[in-house]
C-alpha cells in the first residue's frame, strides 16, 4: 500500500518557491511576516490533508501571493523532504525516491556501464 503524502504550502517569490512555516517560532513567539516563509522545504509547516493546507493557505497567506498546496514526500534513501515528482529507484523499480537520489543512481549506473565497456 502506498503511503499517503503530507502537504505544505508554497508561495511564489522572485527567487523561486518559498514554503510557509507558520506564524510562531519554536518558542511560541510571533514571527514577523517576512520570517513566516523559508526557501527550505524541511522548515515548512506540514499538513495531513490537502484540505487542511488549503484552509490555512486561504486564511493565513495574503491574497496577493500566488500560492499552492504541494505534496511533500520523504526520500527513503537520503531522508530529506522533497516536493514535486519522485524518481523511481533503479534498484527495485518500485521505490519512489527524491530527484537528487534518482540522478545519483543514474550516474552510478552510467559509470558502471562505462567501466564494464572499458574492461
Amino acid at each position: 500500500m502506498k503511503k499517503q503524502p503530507k502537504y505544505v504550502i508554497g508561495i511564489n517569490k522572485e527567487s523561486g518557491v518559498w514554503f510557509y512555516v507558520g506564524t510562531k517560532d519554536h518558542k511560541g513567539e510571533d514571527l514577523i511576516p517576512v520570517h513566516q516563509y523559508s526557501s527550505v522545504v524541511d522548515d515548512a509547516m506540514v499538513y495531513d490533508s490537502h484540505e487542511e493546507a488549503e484552509r490555512v493557505a486561504n486564511s493565513k497567506i495574503p491574497r496577493e501571493y500566488i500560492r499552492w498546496v504541494l505534496a511533500v514526500y520523504d526520500c527513503p534513501y537520503c531522508k530529506r523532504k522533497f516536493v514535486g515528482y519522485p524518481a523511481l529507484s533503479r534498484k527495485d523499480n518500485k521505490t519512489e525516491i527524491c530527484p537528487d537520489c534518482g540522478v545519483k543512481e543514474a550516474m552510478e549506473a552510467l559509470y558502471r556501464s562505462r567501466k564494464n565497456l572499458s574492461d
